[in-house]
């Protein structure tokens, strides 16, 4: 159980890493124009 909990651990890790490297190179605009339109989208619903 600990090894699956600790592989678990380290999945999440690289993909919270992996989103703020992609947050931080896509150019700012697009990025905030996206999360603008989720929200927009998750409000409506």
């Amino acid at each position: 159980m600990k090894k699956r909990f600790l592989f678990v651990g380290i999945f999440v890790v690289v993909i919270i890493l992996g989103l703020s490297a992609a947050l931080l190179l896509a150019p700012k605009n697009s990025t905030n124009e996206k999360l603008d339109k989720g929200i927009s989208e998750l409000k409506i619903k």
